[in-house]
């Protein structure tokens, strides 16, 4: 159950992260609902707790089970230029005697947030740091690896996996919401943030989770749009639990195709 657990620094970010974007959609929601700011903060503090710690769990088991531990860390901007030492990494290494890791991407989302006067929330602040669990991955060859897998980096195919399970998870976590809660007042709200958070992050900006998804696997890319496209505005049109197993189906064909699109197009 190691593998499992949170980081200190990883529970330290998303606890950031979540009153980050918690006092963000309360502010947003109550300018725009008869909701209170502080009933607002309260129910998604809640909210976010769920979404955040449970899809985190979910693509940590999914990365244990391919022979990796992933980990959730905020981004950080430390360039100015294209030279590696162009840096503000290097500058305070050189000059202070504790080095800043850069520009938090919080902070930047944070700017966006005023300068927009809160219409827009720019969410994508995180990316995953990857480390080989031994035990698990070496002697191993996944699908469509060429060898069997020694002390050497982890394949973007392992990677891919995880990322675009955890963009899957956005559609599973509107299902138990939709059977949960009912679609109406702070619910809606709910489904914004939902909708807003995975498709924003999708967005493939350089130190973002959409990138690393996007630069590895552009079919997993799309793949992942299509998923969101159908099942997010599917749960709108939908009412019945029957109708949303039906079109679960083209959905749960497009993840199965995507994980094994190599073995389909070479079969």
């Amino acid at each position: 159950m190691t593998f499992y657990t949170f980081e200190r620094d990883e529970i330290q970010d998303m606890i950031y992260i979540i009153l980050t974007l918690t006092v963000m959609f309360a502010i947003l929601s109550s300018r725009f609902s008869d909701l209170s700011l502080i009933g607002a903060f309260f129910y998604f503090l809640i909210f976010f707790i769920f979404l955040f710690v449970s899809r985190q769990l979910f693509m940590k088991f999914i990365a244990y089970r391919i022979g990796f531990s992933i980990t959730l860390h905020q981004t950080y901007f430390s360039k100015w230029g294209f030279k590696k030492y162009e840096n503000i990494k290097a500058f305070t290494r050189d000059n202070f005697k504790r080095p800043i890791k850069g520009i938090p991407s919080l902070l930047l989302s944070i700017f966006f947030y005023i300068i927009t006067f809160g219409f827009i929330i720019f969410p994508s602040v995180w990316r995953y740091k990857i480390k080989m669990i031994t035990h698990r991955f070496i002697g191993t060859k996944h699908r469509f690896e060429n060898i069997v897998t020694k002390n050497v980096a982890i394949s973007d195919v392992r990677i891919v996996k995880s990322l675009f399970m955890g963009y899957i998870f956005y559609f599973i976590f509107a299902i138990l919401l939709k059977l949960i809660l009912p679609l109406e007042g702070v619910t809606l709200w709910f489904y914004f943030a939902l909708f807003w958070i995975a498709f924003t992050t999708l967005i493939p900006l350089i130190g973002t989770e959409g990138f690393e998804i996007y630069i590895r696997s552009r079919f997993a890319y799309i793949s992942a749009i299509t998923v969101l496209v159908l099942g997010m505005f599917s749960l709108f049109i939908f009412t019945s639990v029957f109708s949303l197993v039906l079109i679960s189906i083209p959905i749960i064909s497009i993840v199965i195709f995507t994980i094994y699109y190599k073995k389909f197009l070479f079969a």
